[in-house]
């Protein structure tokens, strides 16, 4: 069995870097030399946004405390919240 990815898909969802093109433009092949270092980028970015999102989760939950500490807030109210 034969794993990998499809250029059209990469190409349809803006990933053209790693895509080779045939003659009329259309998405013909993956080029994999192009597209690991691609991944290993788009994985560092991810890594970087989950710290982010964990530093203000943790925020949140800072403030969270203070609210219901000071009784502006209830737990239920707050899990209530539609954000």
């Amino acid at each position: 069995m034969e794993t990998g990815v499809i250029a059209e898909q990469l190409h349809a969802i803006g990933l053209t870097a790693p895509v080779n093109y045939d003659r009329e433009g259309r998405p013909d092949a993956v080029d994999y030399s192009k597209f690991t270092p691609y991944l290993i980028g788009l994985a560092q970015e991810q890594e970087k946004r989950i710290a982010e999102l964990e530093t203000k989760a943790k925020k949140c939950e800072a403030l969270s405390a203070l609210l219901i500490s000071k009784g502006i807030l209830t737990q239920e109210e707050i899990d209530g919240l539609d954000v």
